[in-house]
């Protein structure tokens, strides 16, 4: 039978004090940062402290979240650090691993964010903050909301709106074909999640295609 919604209690949060060489990390834990999101990481955490706890399983003696904020505590010459402790089977540390990083269950900005960034870009902080801690990236991330005002017009079957070439796991290399003004306002859409004229995140062209095919 189940149990009333008035009956469930959230379990009390388990902490520990660990060393860093005591927090072995996943081995397949699938993600990645590239050394300006990790610079950008460690100055966050210079800031403000580490003010989200890693996850640790004491069954497999393995960091289940965190793996990004051990590097950057491990550079800044950290020993010790507190971690959340979890107890659970390996099929279920590794759900929670990646449950914990899955953007689809973890909502999204809405109109409020551009004003609120403009806001934090004028206050009285270090000039040098905003920009450190990667929020001007933030300001210039695909407009995906335009994207899809964008891709109403009809197109035959030569207007691809890009084709990847080839990528490393992190950004795909692309090529824009097409008309060229439609394409040009394409490109500038992107630009903010462009490393270079033709390299996109690779996250970033996975929700491109998905938005193009809706």
């Amino acid at each position: 039978m189940a149990r009333k919604k008035a009956d469930r209690k959230v379990a009390a949060l388990k902490v520990k004090r660990m060393k860093l060489e005591d927090l072995t990390p996943a081995d397949y834990n699938p993600r990645t940062i590239t050394e300006d999101e990790l610079a950008g990481l460690s100055r966050s955490v210079e800031e403000f402290g580490l003010v989200e706890p890693m996850v640790w399983n004491k069954r497999t003696s393995r960091l289940v979240a965190g793996h990004q904020r051990l590097k950057v505590l491990a550079r800044q010459g950290v020993d010790e650090v507190d971690v959340s402790v979890v107890d659970l089977d390996e099929d279920h540390e590794k759900m929670l691993n990646v449950t914990l990083n899955n953007p689809e269950i973890q909502g999204g900005w809405s109109e409020r964010l551009p004003s609120l960034l403009e806001e934090l870009k004028t206050i009285k902080v270090e000039n040098e903050l905003f920009s450190e801690v990667r929020l001007d990236a933030l300001m210039h991330r695909v407009d995906f909301d335009k994207l899809n005002d964008f891709k109403k017009p009809e197109l035959d079957g030569s207007d691809v709106p890009a084709i990847p070439a080839k990528g490393d796991g992190n950004w795909f290399f692309v090529e824009f074909y097409g008309k060229d003004d439609l394409f040009a306002e394409l490109q500038e859409l992107l630009a903010g999640s462009m490393r270079t004229e033709h390299e996109i995140k690779a996250e970033d062209f996975a929700k491109m295609l998905r938005s193009w095919k809706k």
